[in-house]
This record gives C-alpha cells, sequence and structure tokens, in this order.
C-alpha cells in the first residue's frame, strides 16, 4: 500500500520498518538523530526500476555496521561506495515486502547466491557486504528482533550502571560493603550525611575483616544521616 514517509512516497512496509532500524542505529551510537534518504519509491535513472513500487530505500548511512543491523533487521543491504557511485549510498530491499516486486532479485541475489544485488539477476559479482546468518529475516521479524535488542540493552544497563562498591554504616559501629562493584575497580565512600541500609537482611552484615557480603546496589536505600 503506498503511504509516505517523511514526506517521500514509500510503501507501508518501508514506513513501518524505517523508523525501527533508525531507533536502533540511534542506540548503537551510529547516528546522532536521523537517517538521511535519498530515495524510497522513486525512478531515478541510475536505478533503473527498483524502486519503483516500494520495499528499497537509499540512505546516507552506508557504514559497514548500519549495513549489518539493517541485514540484522531483514533487509538485502549494500553499501554503494566508491567512484562509480554518486552519491555514495546504503541500498536496500526488505525482504519479504509484498511491494517490492521489481527489486525482489536482489534479496534473492543475497540470500542464495552470496552476490551484491548489481547485474544480470543481481549476480554481478561477490557480496562485500557483512556477513549475517541466511537466510534473511522478514523485515517484520526483524522489527522484532530490533525492539528485543533494545529491551536487552535497556535490561543489562539496569543490572550493569549501578554495580557501584558502598560502604554501608550498619548498628553497633562496625563497616560492611554493600553492592557489587569491586570488578570495575571502584569504591565509592559514603557521602557526607548519608547512609546507606539495604532492603533485606537488616543487622546480618558481615565484619569488615569477614568475606564481603554483596548486596545488588539498586537493593540500597540511600537515607539521611546526622
Amino acid at each position: 500500500m503506498a503511504t509516505t514517509f517523511r514526506g517521500r512516497p514509500a510503501c507501508s512496509c518501508l514506513a513501518a520498518w524505517l523508523p525501527v532500524y533508525e531507533r536502533e542505529l540511534k542506540r548503537r551510537g551510529l547516528i546522532i538523530r536521523s537517517i538521511d534518504i535519498y530515495q524510497l519509491i522513486g525512478t531515478a535513472a541510475a536505478s533503473g526500476p527498483t524502486h519503483t513500487k516500494g520495499g528499497a530505500y537509499d540512505i546516507v548511512q552506508r557504514s559497514t555496521e548500519a549495513v549489518l543491523v539493517a541485514r540484522e533487521m531483514g533487509a538485502a543491504a549494500w553499501s554503494r561506495s566508491g567512484s562509480a557511485w554518486e552519491p555514495e549510498h546504503q541500498h536496500g530491499v526488505l525482504n519479504g515486502c509484498p511491494h517490492n516486486g521489481p527489486a525482489r532479485y536482489q534479496v534473492t541475489a543475497l540470500q542464495e547466491h552470496h552476490a551484491n544485488g548489481l547485474g544480470t539477476g543481481g549476480t554481478g559479482g561477490d557480496d562485500d557486504g557483512p556477513d549475517v546468518a541466511m537466510p534473511l529475516r522478514s523485515w517484520r521479524d526483524g522489527v522484532q528482533w530490533a525492539r528485543r535488542q533494545g529491551r536487552s540493552r535497556a535490561i543489562a544497563g539496569r543490572l550493569l550502571v549501578p554495580r557501584i562498591e558502598y560502604v554501608v554504616d550498619v548498628p553497633g559501629g562496625t563497616t560492611t560493603f554493600a553492592g557489587p562493584g569491586k570488578d570495575y575497580g571502584e569504591l565509592h565512600h559514603r557521602p557526607r550525611g548519608y547512609t546507606f541500609t539495604a532492603k533485606f537482611a537488616t543487622g546480618n552484615y558481615r565484619r569488615r575483616a569477614a568475606p564481603k557480603e554483596w548486596f545488588p546496589a539498586e537493593a540500597l536505600d540511600r537515607v539521611k544521616g546526622g
């Protein structure tokens, strides 16, 4: 189905896939704001018929990493770089898009022939892009894959970022350490005016000379003290 994406003619598959792809590039630090589009549905002479129906895109971002993410997300993608290409760009075709008829041969060329998508049948040369598992995911599965990557990294971030070793004051004047973090080489001393207590096992700390008792950093409360 024809629609638009940021004012450019596009098929509904591209309109759904591109924002997720863009978000994954941003999450990986490969772009700052947005992808830069040369062509979605279009009739550029150099492209022949491949962009006339949908499912194909040309964008500025053509690094190996950007192409790798596109392939992981279900696009037969290549970096079109060098003096033969003006402008240099990333070209991609969504696998499983029903609108990509004129460009579908390029998906076949990559999946079945490890080819570069150029020339007759897209087999005019060997693929020079990053390796991913074949066959490619469908673009729909690629969207789900990218969303899982974001969720996994978010969970990992919550677990890893707080891994700091805190000094904890405990009843009786003894001191212990809580919160994994020594493996990161950091020891954060108690800020002036604050004491750290655990949300569980209160009063069951080991003394400083004993093996350290570890707690997840998120299990610590910071309590204003005297």
